[in-house]
């Protein structure tokens, strides 16, 4: 039997991602085949078996990249100095701008499929708890520094958060540049009023004292 090279055959294995992402979002969730996806990939179906047992589990080894990416941006943006708030505007405004309009739309698609398609519900599910988990860390590890208030429930902050940043996303699809733009600067304000540890919220809304001539 021949052994299996665990570096090619990763490899391949990224390869088909990203060729079924360009058929993704060329043709649509539904409308991108496992024959598209092997055409672009340059393998026989039988081939592609060997890697992914279905188009869905193909979609959920993508879910898994992206989490793991934008994880491993969290954790380097707070693992300085840099304040947890700023991190997730940031991060706000990066999904928010940097995606591409076939991408949200994709985003949605899945979205979508995920009421008809119980294979895709399960992946949808797995996907959200695990960035919602990925969040919680985040707001856990802001109330350790004392820039999250304590008393809101990282379960239910990471919930909210998520719920803001996929409304921005979906305003890029559906508004003007100009109109985007406002609604994003009120989503960072909403975001941050929520999170904000009391001292800092007092911090900021104290003004600063005037010395007496």
């Amino acid at each position: 039997m021949r052994k299996l090279d665990p570096v090619k055959h990763e490899n391949k294995r990224q390869e088909i991602l990203t060729a079924a992402m360009r058929c993704f979002l060329r043709s649509g969730l539904k409308g991108a085949s496992t024959a598209q996806i092997c055409s672009e990939a340059k393998i026989s179906p039988g081939h592609l078996y060997h890697y992914f047992e279905s188009k869905e589990a193909i979609i959920g080894a993508l879910s898994e990249a992206y989490l793991q990416t934008a994880a491993e941006r969290f954790r380097a943006a707070v693992g300085g100095d840099r304040s947890v708030i700023n991190a997730i505007l940031s991060e706000m405004d990066m999904q928010a701008k940097g995606s591409q309009p076939a991408k949200l739309a994709l985003m949605f698609e899945v979205f979508a499929e995920s009421a008809r398609n119980p294979e895709m519900a399960k992946i949808l599910r797995t996907y959200d708890l695990s960035r919602r988990g990925v969040m919680a860390e985040v707001l856990r590890h802001g109330q350790r520094r004392g820039e999250i208030d304590p008393k809101l429930d990282p379960e239910a902050g990471a919930t909210a958060v998520i719920g803001l940043v996929d409304a921005a996303k979906a305003m890029t699809l559906r508004a003007s540049r100009s109109d985007v733009k406002k609604v994003q600067d009120t989503f960072k304000s909403i975001l941050t009023g929520l999170l904000r540890s009391p001292t800092q919220k007092a911090t900021k809304s104290t003004p600063p004292s005037r010395s007496r001539p």
